[in-house]
């Protein structure tokens, strides 16, 4: 049994919204959900990837400072992968911060496939492939998402 890690980082600027609306805005607005144990949900939209359906929920920590805020992504749950979800452990952040045209994103995701049963008959160039493929397009997806969510929440009314 092995594992292959991979991590992908990306950022994107969101010039029109002010750090102040990230501060004062409540979570909620932001797309976020509290959880019975403490943490804030943000539940992906279901989507195609490598021939499933999957949907992505991230377990994450809030943490706000004077100059931004950070989500730390400790679990991401994927739904979808039946019996490949034991196999698959992701996790990230997201980190929101301001410089002088606006906000800045800066998120970072992780994946690892842990090669048990089935996937370890698999060859490993063509495992590690699908893992670059599904990191690749779960970070866009990422990215669209916050930046939808923070232009929705943060934009003048």
């Amino acid at each position: 049994m092995t594992w292959i890690r991979r991590r992908i980082e990306g950022s994107f600027p969101i010039p029109s919204l002010t750090l102040e609306g990230l501060l004062t805005t409540p979570l909620e607005q932001l797309g976020l959900e509290t959880d019975p144990d403490g943490d804030w949900l943000f539940r992906s939209r279901p989507y195609q990837l490598l021939g499933w359906t999957i949907q992505p929920i991230l377990h994450c920590s809030a943490e706000r400072y004077g100059h931004g805020m950070t989500l730390h992504c400790h679990r991401i749950k994927i739904r979808g992968l039946g019996e490949l979800a034991g196999c698959v452990h992701a996790n990230g952040a997201v980190t929101v911060t301001s410089n002088q045209e606006g906000l800045v994103v800066l998120h970072w995701l992780e994946l690892g496939v842990q090669t048990t049963g089935a996937l370890s008959l698999m060859p490993r160039s063509l495992l590690d492939q699908m893992v670059m493929k599904g990191l690749k397009l779960s970070s866009q997806r990422l990215g669209r998402a916050v930046k939808r969510q923070l232009i929705r929440a943060l934009s003048p009314k």
